[in-house]
């Protein structure tokens, strides 16, 4: 089961209640495909309407390359849980991936934060664990 954080769900309840309103509108002409986000009569969302009426003005608004691909926000969802240290596991998970090679290999890209804290925790481990900041481990044989 994948966990959707609290905004999120009272978002959707939101959208489905719109939803709702506009199917009584439409009346007959709605189209029942049981979908999530659909068209104004029920049916599914053409991709090149979604990207030129809702994504682009959201990414021009965002101040984000209009070169960003919807399917993007895939891969800064995996590389923002990596780097907030949720396992890779649990990621995979959310991506639907069988595999954590996949999700590690494609989707999640090392960042400037994630490499800092790989510094830190380096310097920690080599000269600062265990004993005062100035005292420096000596190197492996």
């Amino acid at each position: 089961m994948v966990k959707f954080p609290i905004s999120l769900a009272k978002a959707l309840k939101g959208h489905k209640a719109s939803q709702a309103k506009a199917r009584l509108a439409v009346g007959t002409a709605w189209q029942d495909h049981d979908l999530v986000f659909c068209s104004e009569i029920g049916t599914p969302i053409n991709i090149s309407n979604l990207t030129s009426r809702a994504f682009k003005p959201i990414l021009d608004v965002a101040g984000l390359p209009s070169s960003t691909r919807l399917y993007d926000l895939r891969h800064t969802m995996a590389t923002l849980l990596i780097e907030e240290g949720v396992d890779a596991r649990t990621v995979a998970d959310r991506l639907g991936h069988s595999s954590v090679t996949m999700t590690l290999g494609t989707y999640t890209h090392p960042t400037t934060a994630m490499q800092e804290k790989a510094a830190e925790r380096l310097e920690d481990l080599l000269f600062t664990r265990r004993g005062s900041a100035t005292r420096r481990r000596s190197p492996p044989p």
